[in-house]
């Protein structure tokens, strides 16, 4: 995220919206003292999921034409890869709510608690997995328009190719293409409000400092650096400071900062709190 962008001592903060569509783009999990910390504000991997992306159209393109040229009906197919389209991003709407139960999971200390999120997370993931299953249904039903043409020859190279490029576009739609749309919707999002953060003289969309307090220890303090997150100490107590929302980088780099996995749990704890009230899911079901 875009937080060393300074105006006249102003630091940019991504707007709630933005921080919003992150939920709904794929994230790089990370183990750290033995907690598995899902993400939240992060793009994992963009250029692989553009590469994807443009590979479906270059298959979907080709296979479709050769299917026209065998006799296939080009708006029975054209309509299909739509639908794939809109499927592949539906089946990204539950990625928010099973991140945000993720990550309530490694705060929450109450057992019964954990077993409802355990519940969230396991109805969102059979959501995705239920209309990732009609992408497959779609390269299914393609495949068939494509025997019922060739008969036996769904076997000669040309039937083989065009079955095989549905089938890896399905697999990439499923991959690639709702983290490609939610992806270029934050981009959109972000410098629409960059633009208002430059215009406003640093005014709108301005980071306001979060300070969470941390338990007790004997933290390494830092990075010495008033725009970034940081671990600082007042009158013998520590704290997070931090100018805006930390995004997941800000928070790996104080965790890694700690030498001792009881003090590295502890800022983990700590940051996710700070990152989840900031969108408001501090102790809310989603």
């Amino acid at each position: 995220m875009d937080h060393r962008i300074i105006i006249q001592g102003h630091i940019y903060n991504p707007p709630l919206a933005v921080l919003d569509r992150y939920l709904f783009t794929r994230k790089k999990e990370r183990i750290i003292a033995g907690i598995t910390m899902p993400g939240l504000f992060s793009i994992y991997n963009f250029h692989e999921t553009l590469i994807g992306f443009i590979l479906i159209f270059v298959l979907e393109f080709a296979a479709t034409l050769l299917a026209i040229d065998i006799g296939l009906q080009p708006l029975m197919v054209v309509v299909l890869i739509v639908v794939d389209f809109i499927l592949a991003v539906i089946a990204h709407i539950p990625h928010k709510s099973v991140l945000l139960a993720k990550n309530q999971r490694i705060i929450e200390s109450n057992q019964f608690q954990v077993i409802k999120i355990n519940r969230r997370i396991s109805k969102g993931k059979l959501f995705a997995i239920f209309f990732d299953s009609l992408l497959l249904i779609s390269a299914a039903c393609k495949i068939f328009f494509i025997w019922e043409l060739l008969r036996d020859g769904i076997f000669s190279p040309l039937g083989i190719f065009i079955v095989i490029a549905y089938l890896i576009a399905a697999w990439l739609h499923i991959l690639c293409t709702g983290d490609f749309f939610h992806t270029v919707w934050i981009n959109r999002q972000n410098n629409s409000a960059i633009a208002g953060f430059k215009e406003s003289g640093g005014v709108k969309n301005s980071a306001t400092r979060i300070r969470f307090l941390l338990d007790e220890g004997n933290y390494i303090l830092g990075p010495d650096d008033e725009t970034m997150p940081a671990i600082i100490m007042e009158q013998n107590v520590y704290y997070i400071d931090s100018p805006g929302v930390p995004d997941d980088e800000d928070l790996n780099r104080i965790i890694m900062r700690q030498l001792h996995v009881e003090l590295q749990r502890n800022v983990i704890v700590k940051g996710i709190e700070m990152q989840l009230m900031a969108i408001g899911s501090l102790n809310q079901d989603t």
